[in-house]
């Protein structure tokens, strides 16, 4: 749907009068993500690597979700894993590794992982515009899920390395179109 400009100045007007002003862990405005616009400050800790960034309110609130075993993962979540058929909301999480499980089957709560360029699969796709000192890669990855039904997702994943650095973290999602997740890695600041 798109708002003739009149109405996105009022709707933008109403939403700055109700955020307030910025800072850490208050609701702010921000016109480059296309949901409602309003999006919060969240810290994020994945291992030895913590970002700042600002994600859409509507994600609700971060949550750890590490993995152990065969392919560890330091994993911060927006939302779950989808409830069901009909759970279409919108998924982001932000994860790093060290031990890559590259062919790990996305199936049933679990996906592959990356450490590097190199475990990425063949049809990544460089992204033009991160933020400052970083690169990025895109591709997608399709996912299962089967207990009392199966369906299917497919995941937009954002593989980030530091530029100078060998430190990398992933961006995965699903239900939020291209340009949100493009704002959300514009708005990255590594601490």
């Amino acid at each position: 749907m798109r708002l003739r400009p009149g109405c996105l100045v009022a709707v933008l007007v109403c939403a700055v009068g109700v955020s307030g002003c910025g800072g850490a862990g208050q609701v702010t405005t921000d016109t480059r993500i296309s949901l409602s616009g309003q999006t919060q400050e969240q810290r994020i800790d994945l291992a030895d690597l913590t970002v700042t960034v600002e994600v859409p309110v509507e994600l609700g609130s971060l949550r750890p979700d590490n993995r152990a075993g065969d392919c560890p993962t330091s994993r911060e979540s927006f939302g779950t894993i989808p409830t069901g058929s009909t759970d279409h909301d919108p998924k982001l999480f932000f994860a790093t590794t060290s031990d890559p499980c590259p062919d790990e089957q996305s199936v049933n709560g679990h996906f592959p992982t990356w450490a590097s360029v190199g475990d990425l699969p063949p049809e990544r796709q460089k992204v033009p515009v991160v933020a400052p000192k970083m690169t990025a890669y895109r591709f997608s990855i399709d996912y299962t899920q089967c207990t009392n039904e199966c369906y299917a997702r497919t995941y937009d994943v954002v593989f980030v390395t530091l530029d100078g650095s060998e430190q990398t973290f992933w961006v995965q999602s699903t239900g939020l179109d291209i340009g949100a997740v493009d704002a959300i890695l514009e708005s990255v600041t590594v601490e």
